[in-house]
């Protein structure tokens, strides 16, 4: 991603066997901020609304079908805004290993603010991508020794995720003026 945010004049290489202490910890910031804006402000919301802890009282009398849409909606809209900012967050993640920065909303939404119609596109294709990922690796466990395969396969498509995240931000770097 960081190679990619440098603009063409830079190549893609494999990197340096004296480079895997700083990838590691690169990786481990790109995972942890994606965990963050992700899954804990999920599961934070079905605990609290209540979103899916009510399936469990199905059978009580006291149940309310209000309460559990409630619910359900306070974590769709929840899992909306994350879904919305957890593209940015890799990208300043993984760009500029600034972990703080990569999971402050006001930094995620002022980036987003100043190419919306861009992030939209990314965003959506990221999705996509990921999404069409999770479809093969399914596929692959259908046939023999697919899972062997998965990987690799799941490897690929963050990659280009992340190619993808660092030409966006090399070709909106003057808008987003992340000043790094």
């Amino acid at each position: 991603m960081r190679t990619a945010a440098g603009g063409p004049r830079y190549k893609v290489e494999w990197p340096d066997s004296s480079e895997i202490y700083e990838m590691f910890i690169s990786a481990l910031i790109v995972f942890f901020a994606g965990l963050v804006v992700l899954f804990i402000p999920l599961a934070v919301t079905a605990v609290f609304v209540g979103g899916t802890s009510v399936i469990s009282k199905l059978g009580d009398p006291s149940f309310s079908v209000l309460s559990f849409a409630g619910g359900s909606i306070a974590v769709v809209f929840v899992g909306i805004i994350c879904a919305v900012y957890f593209p940015m967050t890799l990208a300043i993640a993984g760009i500029y290993r600034l972990f703080v920065a990569s999971i402050n909303p006001v930094v995620l939404f002022r980036s987003i603010s100043r190419i919306p119609k861009e992030y939209a596109l990314i965003a959506t294709f990221i999705w996509i991508v990921l999404a069409l990922s999770t479809v093969i690796n399914l596929g692959l466990q259908m046939i023999p020794f697919g899972g062997l395969l998965s990987p690799t396969v799941q490897f690929y498509f963050w990659a280009v995720a992340a190619s993808r995240l660092g030409f966006m931000t090399y070709h909106n770097k003057e808008r987003l003026n992340w000043g790094v």
